[in-house]
């Protein structure tokens, strides 16, 4: 999994503790560069929803399949002076307007890194979608435990698009 130093997300708030909140992991789910789509995230090897370019060939998200759960990780360093809240603000729409079950899960990891980390239990994520192709915005605040300044936090976003498909934009963590 790629690693991302926490500076190069770091698009508001600065350092030295601003009342801004600051994004820690900018999560752009897709990324389309002369019409061909690639991931954001670090995606799984297996079940991971499709990268798709928006028909301006500029834009890109995470297309959920319907009644499969599909699952994204990505990682990023906290701060040295991460406050230690946490909020993912999800951005997204769908076809249909079934509500989609949600979860994040978060692991943090100190100096030494693992492969295979445990994460902690899921936190529900609540989204309800709007009417045919209107977006929706979550914001969500997670618990995070055992989780210092310079640590390595590992992110984990479980999507059931339930019986329609969720196309996910962003799902930037924030302090």
């Amino acid at each position: 999994m790629a690693r991302r130093e926490a500076g190069a997300w770091n698009c508001g708030g600065g350092s030295g503790g601003s009342s801004t909140a600051r994004i820690l992991l900018a999560g752009i789910a897709a990324k389309c560069q002369s019409g061909v789509a690639g991931a954001g995230f670090n995606l799984p090897s297996s079940n991971a929803p499709t990268a798709t370019c928006d028909a301006d060939g500029q834009h890109a998200y995470l297309a959920f399949a319907a009644g499969t759960a599909q699952t994204i990780y990505d990682s990023v360093r906290l701060p040295a002076d991460w406050a230690g809240s946490l909020k993912l603000v999800l951005d997204a729409w769908s076809t249909g307007t079934l509500t989609p079950t949600i979860n994040a899960a978060l692991v943090c990891i100190g100096a030494a890194a693992t492969s295979n980390p445990t994460y902690g239990a899921n936190q529900a994520v609540s989204l309800t979608v709007g009417a045919g192709s209107a977006r929706s915005t979550s914001t969500t605040t997670l618990t995070t435990t055992d989780c210092s300044a310079g640590n390595w936090l590992r992110f984990r976003l479980v999507i059931t698009a339930d019986t329609t498909a969720l196309n996910v934009l962003t799902a930037q963590l924030t302090e």
